[in-house]
């Protein structure tokens, strides 16, 4: 229920994340969401020892054997992987000891090329809650990250 709430409050307000105007996500914390969807240097870390380290920054224990393990996983693929992650918008929406919950927007972007030239087409976008623990003072990391929506409403949000 909550969830529900937090998306009508979100929707009514249509604040970007440029201005998180009422959001009051955390700076720390947005950059730390940014990180983990957005950033793809993951892609050239070459050991396991080194998807670790990088994940150690973002991940609490409890699911960094599982993200290290799925990022190990798609490394070893051959992949012709050509799409990008974007945040298009955050709000905090729980506030507990030590817990933050985010509502978090996201886009992929696909890759194609045409005439030559790139060209970017909007090829899914997601609504994901993300659990979050203090670890030390102003420092978080993620503790789950549970998918809540994937709907055509999503892509009329990007828009705004």
């Amino acid at each position: 229920m909550l969830v529900l709430m937090s998306l009508l409050f979100v929707f009514l307000m249509n604040s970007p994340v440029g201005g998180l105007a009422g959001s009051s996500v955390p700076l720390e914390v947005e950059q730390l969401i940014r990180k983990a969807f957005e950033d793809h240097s993951w892609l050239s870390l070459k050991t396991e020892k080194d998807v670790r380290s990088y994940c150690e920054a973002i991940y609490c224990e409890e699911i960094l054997g599982e993200v290290t393990g799925d990022i190990i996983d798609f490394i070893s693929c051959s992949s012709d992987w050509h799409s990008v992650v974007l945040v298009q918008d955050m709000v905090l929406v729980e506030e507990k000891a030590e817990e933050l919950q985010v509502l978090v927007w996201i886009s992929y972007f696909d890759l194609n090329y045409k005439d030559g030239m790139p060209v970017y087409s909007i090829s899914g976008e997601e609504t994901i809650l993300i659990h979050l623990k203090e670890k030390e003072e102003g420092n978080y990391k993620i503790a789950r990250i549970e998918r809540v929506t994937e709907t055509p409403q999503s892509i009329a949000r990007v828009g705004n």
